[in-house]
């Protein structure tokens, strides 16, 4: 569907008993304060310790929280009917098209309030800085969402297999290569009791998430061109087609090389079990778990959604811990930069809200030190912001490398674009998100790399006039 309005609102799939909820409305109690969070990978524990933390701070008052993993759809249900909520946590492209319909509150003057003794500006974390401000429909720049996490992706292991083999954590992608054709080699079989229980792959992989390969794949560009370089990429004006052609940009050249990098491990049909390519994220875990593969890219949220396969909520350390590596290096003298997931995170308040004042307080106690930690501890995750003071604190292993991970980043970004063109969903890093050539690699439809770049500037050719108008540039 073909438009020329320059926001809209992405269409959403809500259940039928969901949006029946939504549509049964609530009357609104000015003592209480009604917020959305979405619970999915990082969970709900962290929530509700915040949400006690704010009610002792503020007695006579309460917190009507709906932790759900539906949140985009019973957000998008109130937004709709003008329900009586007052804070949002979710995900999602939708808090752009809010935010330029008018449904979110502007919330600048919160920047200059302090949280730890320091303002709220300042713990917000570098790679965020711009992307916080959002131009609306009569061209004024405002913040409407703060950011909630800054997620970080990469090539997780099974600590305990490296030790019990003896493999060392690869610094460098020829280093990874090398380790790749080991484990071939080494022939480990998944149960040694069983000897019918096959042999560990080196990686595990959702065929259905292929989106988790960028955020190594985007971490191996930054190091080729640099972040300012990608930043700049992203500008995406109206003149800017001819920067996905990768034969003569060499920004673009450089995202070709890592895709390459990436291809270079999944093009060798013995590196992954071909059946992982219908496979899920939850099946793709669980066997990596299960000791079928010795690595897999993934999230960080990978560590909650694992717990919860055990009945125990616990992994089993006597037979797999998890670990994150520091992004293998395309060669040895390039920066430690990294890709932040999360720009599709938010934390926001509706334009309907009558308790302003009390929504804000709340969104300070979330990003007070206090949270963060409980974020850390219990989401396994980080928040898009910087403690006041002091460090995070962990005995757990996972969590350690989370952390010596992102101090090792000499350079971080999002993908976050103030364009018209990528605030309208039309272009992202892909030159659009059809455009991920990984899927198509794996299943052999595209030949070759050459072939997936040369694609997606076709594609961004022949479309790029059409996304231009309709983004009214």
């Amino acid at each position: 569907m073909k438009t020329k309005n320059l926001f809209v609102l992405p269409l959403i799939a809500i259940s039928l008993s969901t949006l029946t909820a939504c549509l049964k409305g609530r009357k609104d109690d000015p003592n209480a304060l009604n917020v959305i969070c979405l619970n999915l990978g990082y969970g709900r524990e962290w929530i509700d310790e915040a949400v006690k933390i704010w009610e002792e701070k503020n007695p006579g008052y309460k917190v009507n929280l709906d932790a759900t993993g539906d949140a985009r759809a019973v957000i998008a249900g109130n937004i709709a009917k003008k329900a009586n909520d007052d804070v949002y946590i979710s995900v999602g492209s939708d808090w752009k098209s809010y935010a330029g319909q008018g449904k979110l509150l502007a919330i600048d003057e919160l920047l200059e309030d302090t949280v730890d003794g320091v303002k709220v500006k300042e713990k917000i974390n570098d790679e965020y800085k711009n992307s916080i401000y959002f131009k609306n429909r009569d061209g004024e720049s405002h913040v409407y969402r703060l950011p909630w996490t800054a997620g970080l992706g990469g090539i997780m292991y099974n600590a305990k297999m490296f030790r019990d083999h003896n493999w060392s954590v690869p610094t460098t992608v020829e280093e990874l290569l090398t380790l790749c054709n080991k484990i071939v080699t080494d022939k480990v079989s998944i149960d040694p009791t069983d000897p019918t229980s096959g042999t560990v792959y080196p990686f595990s992989y959702t065929g259905a998430n292929t989106d988790y390969f960028d955020y190594t794949v985007f971490s191996w560009w930054s190091q080729i061109v640099g972040v300012d370089a990608i930043n700049s990429f992203k500008s995406y004006t109206k003149n800017d087609k001819t920067n996905f052609d990768a034969k003569n940009n060499t920004t673009y050249a450089g995202l070709k090389r890592a895709t390459q990098a990436w291809w270079d491990i999944f093009g060798n049909a013995k590196f992954a079990d071909p059946e992982d390519i219908s496979r899920d994220n939850d099946t793709a875990q669980k066997n990596f778990m299960g000791g079928k593969a010795a690595m897999m890219f993934d999230g960080d949220w990978v560590y909650n959604e694992m717990l919860k396969y055990t009945s125990a909520h616990k992994l089993d350390e006597s037979k797999f811990e998890l670990a994150i590596m520091n992004t293998p290096k395309i060669s040895s003298e390039m920066k430690n930069n990294g890709y932040i997931i999360g720009e599709d995170q938010y934390i926001a308040v509706p334009a309907t809200t009558k308790k302003a004042d009390l929504a804000k307080s709340f969104i300070k106690t979330l990003i007070s030190d206090e949270v963060l930690n409980i974020f850390f501890n219990k989401a396994h995750g980080m928040m898009a912001y910087k403690l006041s003071t002091g460090s995070y604190t962990t005995t757990d292993k996972y969590m350690t490398s989370v952390m010596n991970y992102r101090a090792s980043l000499e350079g971080s970004f999002t993908s976050f674009s103030s364009s018209p063109l990528y605030l309208n969903g039309f272009v992202d890093f892909w030159g659009a998100s059809s455009g991920r050539p990984f899927l198509q690699l794996l299943q052999k439809t595209t030949k070759d790399v050459d072939e997936a770049f040369d694609k997606i500037y076709d594609n961004v050719n022949r479309q790029w006039d059409t996304w231009v108008k309709n983004s009214n540039m």
